[in-house]
């Protein structure tokens, strides 16, 4: 039994055509006679039509040679090939399971800049004998700076004069 009231949408008839397709005897009483008669008519339409096969089986057979020929590169020319848009074929070859998404590509790669800033300071360090505090805000290419001008120089220690 089915009480239906104030239903003016697609559920009356979603409702009614599951009842009458799986067997029910249904009896339904609406103010609105037009609605249940269209809802009839839509039903009655849907059984009648046939249904449409997209790709035969002969189809889905080439279709999966095909594509573990060619690939995801080839889905146009297989699309073509059926005369079928991209996305129908991408479609039917991931109801059939044979279908492999393509690896996304990486938007953050990893950048090579050559050593890191820490590495940078340590190396200051080694060459001058002393921790460089300050330089923490300093960029990379100021500090490598440092390092070329007391690499290229002679190391003066607090104490010591220099050396010739």
């Amino acid at each position: 039994m089915i009480l239906s009231m104030g239903a003016r949408s697609n559920l009356f008839q979603n409702t009614l055509a599951s009842f009458l397709n799986s067997g029910y005897n249904s009896f339904m009483k609406m103010r609105e006679g037009d609605l249940l008669k269209n809802g009839l008519q839509t039903i009655e339409k849907e059984k009648n039509m046939p249904e449409t096969v997209n790709y035969s089986d002969a189809d889905v057979v080439k279709l999966k040679e095909l594509y573990a020929e060619k690939g995801n590169s080839g889905l146009d020319e297989i699309a073509k090939e059926f005369g079928k848009s991209v996305p129908s074929v991408r479609a039917k070859l991931v109801r059939e399971g044979v279908y492999v998404k393509p690896e996304a590509a990486k938007t953050g790669t990893k950048r090579n800049d050559g050593p890191s800033k820490k590495e940078l300071l340590a190396k200051l360090s080694g060459i001058t004998g002393s921790k460089h505090e300050g330089l923490d805000a300093a960029t990379k290419g100021a500090i490598q700076e440092l390092i070329d001008l007391f690499s290229d120089n002679e190391v003066v220690q607090e104490d010591d004069e220099p050396t010739v």
